[in-house]
C-alpha cells in the first residue's frame, strides 16, 4: 500500500491506515521492551542469589564488556543496515552478509589476541588471572550479541518490525530459560555454563529467524567478491555505521566505564554493587529506545519515495538537506517554529567550548528569545 495525496492536501485512507501500523509497531516496540527490562531484572536478581558476590561482579563485568566491545566488533553497522536498507532494499542480504562477515573476522582475530595473552586480558579484565577460563565464554557472548544486533539492524531496516521485536524479546527470555535450566540442574559451573549455552542459543536462533524471513525478491550472492563490493556500494554503506562509532562509544562507555574501572583497580565484589547501578540507569534509558528503533528506517524510507517527501512537505517538515553522494537526508526544520531542527549529522564533532557550531549556538539564541 502506497501513499497518495489528494489535491485538497487532507489525509487519505491510505495515508491514516500507515499511521495506524506505526503506532501499534510503536506499541509493540514498547511492550518488547518492557519484557526485556523484566526478564533484565529478573536476571540480576536470581544471578545475585546463586553467584557469590565475587562472580556476580565477574558476571557485570562480561555484561558491561560486550555491550561495550560489539559496536567495535560489528563496526557500529546494525545502525547502516537500519539505514541503508530502506533506501535500496534489493540489497539487504547483501549487506546483511557483509555485515556478518565483518563480525565473524573481527571475532577471530580476538580469538588470537586472547590465545597469546590470557593471563594479561584476564587481569586487566577481572583484575585477577583466576578467571581467565571466562574468557573464551565472553567472546562467544559478544559474538551472539553483535549477531543479534546485526539481526535486529536487518529486520530494522526491512521495517519488519514485528521479527525485531521477536529478536529482542527472545534474546532476554533465553537468558532466563537458560539460568533456570541450570539452576534445577544444579550446574557448578553456572557462570562459565550459561554464557556458553545461552549465547549458543541465541546465535541459532537469530540464524533461523533470519533465514525465516528470506524471499525470492532478495539478492543471492553468487558474484565474485570483487565485483560484489563495487555492486554494493560498500564504502558507503561501512562508513556510515563507522563514522557513528564514536557516539555510540560515548553512550556504552557512560555504562561500562565505571564497572570495567572497578574490576580491575579495587575488586569484583565491589564491581558487583556498581553494575547493580549501572544497570538500574541504563533501564530509564532503555525506556527512550522504541521510538529510536522505529524513526531511522522511517526517516530512511523518506528519501527513497519522493511521495514521501511531498506529504511531509506539505505538513510543514522542511528537508534542508541531504548527502550529495547518497541522496540521504541530513537536516529536516518545521516551518512556522522558532527554532525545530533535526540532523542525522554529528555538529558536536564539530563544536569546542569557544567555538560552537552554529547549530547549538542558534539554539542557545533561540531559546534566549
Amino acid at each position: 500500500m502506497e501513499y497518495t495525496l489528494e489535491k485538497d492536501g487532507n489525509w487519505n485512507p491510505n495515508r491514516t491506515m500507515k499511521s495506524i501500523s506505526f503506532l501499534r509497531s510503536l506499541n509493540q516496540t514498547y511492550s518488547s521492551q518492557l519484557i526485556i527490562i523484566i526478564s533484565g531484572i529478573i536476571l540480576l536478581k536470581v544471578m545475585a542469589i546463586q553467584l557469590t558476590k565475587v562472580d556476580f561482579g565477574a558476571f557485570m563485568v562480561i555484561k558491561r564488556i560486550a555491550s561495550m566491545a560489539f559496536p567495535i566488533f560489528t563496526l557500529n553497522l546494525g545502525i547502516s543496515l537500519a539505514r541503508y536498507i530502506p533506501f535500496k532494499p534489493e540489497k539487504a542480504r547483501v549487506y546483511y552478509l557483509i555485515a556478518q562477515g565483518i563480525l565473524f573476522f573481527t571475532t577471530v582475530i580476538a580469538i588470537f589476541i586472547i590465545f597469546l595473552f590470557t593471563p594479561s586480558i584476564a587481569r586487566l579484565v577481572f583484575g585477577m588471572e583466576y578467571y581467565d577460563l571466562l574468557l573464551p565464554p565472553t567472546l562467544l557472548f559478544l559474538y551472539s550479541s553483535g549477531f543479534q544486533v546485526i539481526t535486529v539492524g536487518y529486520f530494522r531496516g526491512k521495517m519488519d518490525f514485528n521479527r525485531m521485536n521477536i529478536v529482542n524479546v527472545l534474546f532476554a527470555v533465553n537468558s532466563l530459560i537458560i539460568l533456570m535450566l541450570l539452576v534445577i540442574s544444579k550446574n557448578q559451573n553456572l557462570l562459565q555454563a550459561y554464557f556458553y549455552y545461552y549465547s549458543i542459543l541465541s546465535i541459532v536462533i537469530n540464524f533461523l529467524l533470519f533465514w525465516s524471513a528470506k524471499k525470492s525478491t532478495d539478492i543471492h550472492v553468487k558474484q565474485n567478491g570483487a565485483r560484489l563490493l563495487e555492486w554494493v556500494g560498500v564504502k558507503k554503506f561501512l562508513l556510515y555505521g563507522f563514522h557513528r562509532l564514536p557516539s555510540v562509544l560515548f553512550i556504552v562507555s557512560i555504562f561500562s566505564i565505571p564497572v570495567l574501572y572497578t574490576s580491575n583497580r579495587l575488586s569484583l565484589e565491589l564491581a558487583a554493587y556498581i553494575g547493580i547501578i549501572v544497570s538500574i540507569a541504563n533501564i530509564f534509558q532503555t525506556l527512550g529506545h522504541p521510538f529510536n528503533l522505529l524513526i531511522l528506517p522511517k526517516t530512511a524510507d523518506l528519501t527513497s519515495n519522493n511521495e514521501y517527501k511531498e506529504m511531509v512537505h506539505n505538513a510543514g517538515l522542511r528537508i534542508v538537506g541531504t548527502n550529495p553522494e547518497s541522496s540521504l537526508v541530513e537536516i529536516v526544520e518545521l516551518a512556522n517554529h522558532p527554532f525545530f531542527v533535526g540532523v542525522q549529522f554529528h555538529p558536536e564533532f564539530l563544536s569546542k567550548p569557544l567555538n560552537p557550531h552554529p547549530l547549538f549556538k542558534g539554539l542557545i539564541q533561540a531559546a534566549i528569545k
